[in-house]
């Protein structure tokens, strides 16, 4: 009687721990789905976001000549923004533009104008969108005194609101085309003796 009795407790025993594995084999399978789940999302949200980056670079003022006076004179726009929409997007860029000259009254001397800014876009059509950024941009310029007949360079620091228009040819992912932008500023405009900026554009995912 007592051998009965213990194997019904030995087996009621055996059958609750089956019972509360089971219990705990679900919750631990209902985690793992739950955090797979978050997981999947995080990455689809991920790539949601990445897909939505664009990049940018500008080159501008190719400039090269001997003679007498010698310049050589390039400049970059590197820039990344985040597609808000397939035709609007929103970024922020930089801006540099370097001059070396070598000139016989005055000798050797470099420039460097330099920027940052935040700017939109906005395609018109395929081809064809507008642009509007506002920079803070340092601008250096050899500045002659005639009555002494030398020269230094001097900062002019100006706060840049511009708007422009630019053409791109469609590719893949990279596209290219030109752009130009209008100073509306006009003492920048008469300070620099230029009313924009040309630029050569290399763009991917815009």
């Amino acid at each position: 009687m007592n051998k009965k009795r213990y194997l019904s407790l030995f087996l009621i025993l055996l059958g609750m721990l089956f019972v509360i594995e089971d219990a705990h084999s679900q919750r631990r399978g209902k985690k793992k789905r739950r955090t797979t789940e978050k997981t999947e999302r995080k990455q689809v949200d991920e790539t949601s976001w990445k897909q939505n980056l664009a990049y940018e670079i500008g080159f501008g003022n190719p400039t090269f000549f001997g003679g007498n006076t010698s310049v050589f004179n390039i400049a970059l726009k590197p820039g990344i923004a985040y597609k808000l929409h397939d035709r609007i997007s929103v970024g922020l860029a930089l801006k540099g533009d370097y001059v070396w000259a070598n000139d016989p009254g005055f000798g050797e001397f470099t420039l460097f104008d330099f920027g940052v800014g935040a700017f939109t876009r906005f395609k018109i059509v395929d081809q064809f969108y507008t642009r509007f950024e506002y920079n803070r941009t340092r601008y250096q310029r050899w500045v002659v005194n005639p009555q002494f007949n030398t020269g230094e360079i001097v900062d002019f620091p100006f706060y840049e609101p511009m708007a422009g228009l630019g053409y791109i040819y469609s590719g893949n992912n990279w596209n290219f085309g030109i752009e130009y932008n209008f100073h509306l500023n006009r003492d920048l405009r008469t300070t620099l003796s230029r009313i924009g900026e040309f630029w050569f554009k290399a763009d991917y995912n815009f």
